[in-house]
């Protein structure tokens, strides 16, 4: 994905479950919108859409079913996939923009559960912690990696 930054390295390691999947929303909107840069007629398009398909297959992997809602997202993401199928067998971005249009309310949905959600601990408990802020460096922004003791495995 053209402009992706170390910012997720950051987000991922102190993402709860429901901030994991809004990042893999994230990425594959990302992907879809480099593919709609895409010529289909280009060598470069069936790439193209295999990333945005790669990520729909991350959301699909990702499914936890022993809760109901699953079922319903598996059968809207193998929808996507069958119009991603088809936009790049038939070389048309219709089928990009009707995922997009299907995935987007999606994740304003998950948006908004995670926002009502509380408590939620981070997917790795053994993370760095990452600050980020300006300091005397020119307007850039500098980040500081704390080591903490402990990190890694123990014997």
């Amino acid at each position: 994905m053209t402009g992706m930054s170390t910012d997720y390295v950051a987000r991922v390691a102190s993402a709860t479950p429901a901030q994991l999947v809004l990042i893999n929303y994230e990425l594959l909107f990302g992907f879809l919108k480099d593919a709609e840069a895409v010529d289909p007629e280009s060598e470069g398009w069936p790439d193209a859409v295999q990333r945005v398909k790669g990520a729909v297959r991350v959301l699909i992997d990702g499914l936890n079913f022993k809760y109901d809602i699953a079922r319903d997202l598996y059968g809207i993401y193998l929808y996507v996939n069958r119009l991603l199928n088809e936009a790049r067998a038939q070389r048309r971005k219709d089928g990009l923009r009707d995922a997009g249009r299907i995935l987007r309310p999606l994740y304003e949905s998950f948006a908004e559960a995670e926002r009502t959600q509380s408590g939620a601990e981070p997917v790795m408990e053994n993370a760095q912690k990452i600050y980020a802020g300006l300091t005397y460096s020119n307007g850039r922004l500098d980040e500081y990696v704390e080591e903490g003791a402990g990190r890694g495995y123990r014997a």
